[in-house]
């Protein structure tokens, strides 16, 4: 629960840090919080997907090169993982207009040894394979 609790107090505060002339919009904050809630308690069930596609990325790779991650994800379900935010900003982050649809997830870098991006990691049961290079799905 006091994960669940840091989670929000950050998405607020990075909110509120990176306010310009609006102010932070706390229904985004809210449902950005749910998401990852949501998510956390499904791990924590065991009840995440057990045959998944996912890519890692990062916004230092060209940007051509992350737009064509970023669609061939969208196409086949794959999902875009990101270690951190760009600048350690929320707002920078989901402003960005290169990819949509990613989850900022370093654990799962650490979980699958995932060094140097691009990376595909396909995930079968508890078994899992991981290809790297800037190829394509």
């Amino acid at each position: 629960m006091r994960f669940k609790i840091g989670i929000f107090l950050v998405l607020i505060l990075n909110s509120l840090a990176n306010a310009q002339e609006n102010s932070p919009d706390l229904e985004a904050i809210s449902n950005q919080f749910q998401a990852c809630s949501s998510n956390l308690s499904q791990e924590a069930k065991g009840e995440v997907k057990k045959d998944e596609i996912l890519i890692f990325v990062s916004f230092s790779m060209p940007e051509q090169s992350l737009k064509l991650w970023s669609q061939q994800a969208e196409k086949t379900g794959a999902k875009l993982i990101l270690r951190g935010l760009i600048n350690n900003s929320l707002q920078a982050t989901t402003q960005n207009k290169i990819i949509s649809g990613f989850d900022i997830d370093p654990e799962k870098f650490k979980k699958y040894d995932v060094k140097t991006v691009p990376a595909v990691v396909l995930v079968t049961g508890n078994n899992y394979d991981v290809v790297y290079g800037d190829t394509s799905l």
